[in-house]
């Protein structure tokens, strides 16, 4: 009984370490001998690089990160990882009604007449894995507001939501150069460490002890 608990705790470690972490790290991609500065994360024996929309502020990690635009008041964005588990959230194929209730808890609380403005299937491509994009209109402090909340399916683990909120004036501006970056969004392999070796090369009989 406690090998199998210790041995289930061990396969739970592996798995989280393997998860996406928004944690970001500053990094570069070289295009024809240029340095472009990008973000890195860190994905189990991948990573991500992603280039943001230019001069937006970063903040946040692990779960979530969110952006703001630096000359778009009342802007932002964020990505959100979402474990599939009790509280698993709708697969990207999910009929509408039920894609629709959860992509509203990301409209602001204090919003009022919320409207559903139309569904995008595939905005992007997240280095091949396909989204699917819903948008609302609402009030919100007294300004008309849209947010579109777009659901990648990572695995089958976890899924990742894209959302990004403008005023109605400032949102085609903020939603093309956050769409954009999307297609700058690439994993990588990332060579085995030697301490990645060792822990796979650890016995069973050894982790139960």
């Amino acid at each position: 009984m406690k090998a199998s608990f210790l041995i289930g705790l061990l396969a739970a470690g592996v798995n989280a370490a393997q998860a996406l972490d928004l944690t970001p790290i500053t990094s570069y991609r070289e295009l024809e001998g240029v340095k472009i500065p990008v973000i890195s994360f860190e994905d189990g024996q991948r990573k991500v690089n992603w280039q943001p929309p230019e001069n937006w502020q970063i903040s946040g990690g692990d779960r979530e990160l969110n952006l703001y635009p630096n000359k778009l008041p009342l802007a932002a964005a964020q990505l959100k990882l979402i474990p599939h588990g009790a509280a698993q959230p709708p697969e990207r194929t999910a009929a509408l009604d039920s894609l629709l209730k959860w992509a509203m808890s990301f409209v602001p609380g204090d919003a009022t007449g919320i409207t559903f403005d139309h569904e995008v299937p595939n905005p992007f491509l997240l280095d091949g894995k396909p989204s699917r994009e819903l948008t609302f209109k609402y009030v919100s402090d007294a300004k008309k507001c849209c947010t579109s909340v777009a659901l990648v399916d990572l695995d089958a683990r976890q899924s990742l939501a894209l959302v990004i909120t403008a005023r109605a004036e400032d949102f085609e501006r903020a939603y093309r150069a956050w769409t954009s970056s999307m297609f700058r969004w690439q994993w990588v392999s990332r060579p085995v460490s030697a301490q990645d070796v060792a822990a796979s090369n650890v016995p069973a009989s050894k982790a139960a002890r």
